[in-house]
């Protein structure tokens, strides 16, 4: 969200095409558009959690679940993960527009001027944002694409918690190995656009771009 329109056109134009963009000139639309959000979010934490209660109590298989939540539950695409703002903005700058999001639980990323990273750095180490970046600099564009990239794979931690319910103790001690988790990350990072780790079976089954699905067990 920027209020120069040519540069969020060449912003976005860099962006890839895989990525989900919807840009805004005017923070109060953009903060409109985002506060719309947390009942959907929130509709999508129960599907997700039904997934989990139907495996307990009447042992439904998880994968069947899993593969026909992906196929009926399209919407989710829509939800916001990441809002990009610049500090710099008529009526109200991006740290306002931020701080007004509320419970919306997606990722914050501000894009601050030449005498705003004061001001983002106090606002990072308060968490009230995830990440900055300079204008200024002049690898913007790559800078934002990591960012963003990291980000979008970002857990989100009320459904981290929904599924982490369906691993045992000495699973989730493997998991939380450093070279295992940054291999599979890695590894999923690259195969897949959305991934679960589940308990029964062991293992991580993936949706590419293409939406094929794939297991690694």
């Amino acid at each position: 969200m920027d209020d120069d329109a040519e540069f969020l056109e060449v912003l976005e134009f860099n962006l890839p095409k895989a990525w989900n963009v919807q840009t805004f000139t005017s923070p109060v639309a953009c903060l409109r558009h985002l506060l719309e959000e947390p009942v959907r979010w929130e509709a999508d934490y129960r599907a997700q959690q039904k997934i989990i209660e139907l495996w307990h109590s009447e042992e439904m298989p998880l994968i069947p679940q899993v593969l026909q939540y992906w196929a009926s539950n399209h919407a989710r695409y829509q939800l916001t993960k990441v809002c990009v703002s610049a500090y710099l903005m008529p009526a109200m700058d991006g740290m306002e527009m931020l701080s007004k999001l509320g419970d919306w639980p997606g990722q914050r990323v501000l894009l601050t001027g030449s005498n705003s990273d004061n001001v983002a750095m106090t606002a990072f180490n308060e968490d009230l944002i995830d990440r900055f970046i300079s204008k200024k600099d002049p690898a913007l564009t790559a800078q934002l694409l990591a960012a963003v990239g990291s980000l979008l794979h970002k857990p989100n931690e009320r459904f981290h918690q929904i599924w982490s319910a369906t691993l045992s103790a000495e699973q989730t001690a493997l998991l939380q190995s450093p070279s295992i988790a940054e291999d599979l990350r890695a590894f999923a990072e690259k195969k897949w656009v959305e991934w679960v780790v589940i308990g029964e079976p062991f293992g991580i089954l993936g949706l590419d771009r293409a939406g094929n699905a794939s297991w690694l067990g």
